[in-house]
């Protein structure tokens, strides 16, 4: 690694030092940093992925010592707060409904992710554009969640935006292969709406599938 990716990651340690370990332990009276540490990890590494309170509470009880999730969802709460995670609902599209189940997280910095999980991996490009896509609708003001359509399948991100118009997002690396975009379509096809459709992809090229745009 270069000297500016050894300043970068140092740098960012000290901010997670800082603002996650210290901040949020003394402003929320946490006493525990090795399991904070350790939500926070789980959290990284799942960006994207629908997961409960429970289901984190299970993993670390069977990797690391029995935690409940009452604990979790206050750990949860305190990286909310600290805006080091944004929690994303999920939307019933065919009731038009929050729902309040299976939410996701988002990190506000990915660097912060690759940092902590200090792996040659951590950088996944599906979830780096998604998570950067996410960041990107919010900063434009849009409320974003997670779609659910009529047959269960899952849109990346519908927004609402201050006039309650809706869109509907997916996010890939490519449309070039066959089976990524018979995948991608399908999910917005799902959709009987009249509302914007638009999958967003690295590919240089704009098209057009039967009023499903690519962009």
């Amino acid at each position: 690694f270069g000297e500016d990716y050894i300043l970068a990651a140092e740098y960012l340690t000290g901010v997670y030092n800082t603002v996650v370990m210290k901040d949020v332990m003394n402003r929320q009276g946490i006493t525990d940093p090795e399991v904070l540490n350790r939500v926070v990890t789980y959290v990284f590494d799942n960006i994207g992925n629908t997961f409960s309170s429970k289901k984190v509470a299970d993993y670390l009880s069977s990797n690391f010592r029995s935690v409940s999730s009452q604990t979790i969802d206050k750990y949860l709460s305190a990286m909310q707060d600290s805006f080091v995670f944004y929690q994303t609902q999920r939307f019933n599209i065919r009731g038009k409904e929050l729902l309040k189940t299976n939410r996701k997280y988002y990190a506000v910095d990915m660097g912060l992710r690759n940092v902590l999980l200090a792996r040659g991996d951590a950088f996944d490009i599906g979830r780096a554009i998604e998570n950067t896509v996410y960041l990107e609708l919010l900063r434009r003001g849009l409320q974003a969640f997670i779609g659910q359509t009529k047959n269960d399948r899952e849109v990346d991100f519908v927004t609402k935006d201050k006039n309650g118009t809706i869109t509907y997002y997916q996010v890939c690396e490519t449309m070039h292969g066959e089976e990524t975009r018979t995948r991608e379509l399908a999910v917005l096809r799902d959709i009987d709406d009249d509302y914007r459709k638009i999958v967003l992809c690295l590919d240089p090229e704009s098209n057009n599938f039967e009023g499903i745009e690519q962009i």
